[in-house]
This record gives structure tokens, sequence and C-alpha cells, in this order.
């Protein structure tokens, strides 16, 4: 938790990847992408060091949700699920907490260059072959560097922005939600299939 003068930056980025539709995953496999994704983050600030100051301790706070927070795409049900539930979360909290000098965004990243996707565990149904296929799919999409994403971070904490969205395809995917916030994904769905050519 690097200093910022008087204040402490806390960012919650918890995150793990599932894949796999409803039918293909266990409970077992929602409950443990849950535990970590959503109540992993310290989601309430319990781990403040102590004797901070209550100047220190009130934050910025960042959670990092997913653009899979903002649109839900097949093959990712519980994915989305716990990036919502972060999303909601946040968005809650900084009702909650208006007025006073704490200040709460939620971080929506897009595609970035990282094994998240390699890493992710397939549910207990999938089949390896697809989740492989998706795999490969998301190294192609995946644009963003870390660098550059943690310089948009870093930048939307200082201007005390509410919603940070990362990647040329956050800004993409949130502006076709809002415009069709029901069938966004038939237009969403070709346009990627675009990108990972």
């Amino acid at each position: 938790m690097p200093n910022m003068g008087e204040r402490i930056l806390i960012i919650n980025n918890a995150g793990v990847g599932l894949g796999g539709t409803v039918e293909e995953l266990a409970i077992e496999d929602i409950e443990w992408l849950m535990s970590i994704n959503f109540l992993g983050s310290d989601l309430r600030n319990e781990n403040v060091p102590a004797g901070s100051s209550s100047q220190a301790a009130a934050g910025p706070y960042r959670h990092v949700s997913s653009v899979f927070g903002i649109v839900g795409p097949p093959g990712h049900s519980a994915y989305a699920a716990s990036k919502f539930a972060v999303r909601g979360f946040t968005e809650a909290l900084r009702h909650e907490i208006k007025g006073g000098n704490v200040t709460v965004s939620c971080v929506q990243p897009g595609g970035i260059r990282t094994n998240i996707a390699r890493n992710a565990k397939a549910g207990a149904g999938a089949d390896p072959s697809v989740v492989e296929k998706e795999n490969q799919f998301f190294d192609k999409v995946s644009k963003t560097l870390p660098e550059t994403a943690a310089d948009v971070i870093v930048r939307g904490v200082l201007n005390d922005k509410e919603k940070i969205l990362i990647g040329s395809d956050a800004w993409m995917i949130d502006k076709i939600q809002r415009l069709m916030p029901v069938s966004y994904w038939k237009p969403l769905g070709k346009l990627l299939e675009k990108l990972a050519q």
C-alpha cells in the first residue's frame, strides 16, 4: 500500500478466472471463485495498517472489477457474477459514504496482457478444448500492457475518478452496453471476433 501523502491508497485486486457455462460449473467452482474475486477483496478495508490516523485511513479505495462487470459474456457466467458483485458493492459503498473524505471507485479493465486467462480454472464439466480455444482468443484480444493499466489507475486515483476504464476495448464495451443494454452481445461478439483475427 503505497503512501500518498497523508492518505493510504488501497487497491483491492483479488482475481482468478473460471471458464464454463452454468451447466458446466459445479457449485463448488462458483463458491471457490466468489470466495476469491468478491469476498477475497478487502471490501471493508480491514487491512489498513494498525496505528494509522483517521485521515490516513480514509482511503482512497479502488476496487478492481472488470469489463465483465459491465457485460456478461457467454461461457463466463460465474466470473461475470463475481465482477458484477464487486461493481455493485463499490457503487453502493460510494453512495453510503458520499460527502465524507473517503473516495471510492471501481476499476474496470479490458483485456490486459496477463496470464489470468491462461491460469483460469475450467469448470468441472467444461470441455478442455473449448477452454483452450477461449484462452487463445483472449491472448489475441488482450492488447493493454500491465504498465499502461497501472498508469491509468494512478491517473484515475489522482483525479478521484469514480469509474476507471482501462483500454480502448473497455471504453468500447462500456459504450456499446450503454447504447444497447439488452442486446449488446450480438454486435459486441462480432466485433471481438474481428479483433481476434
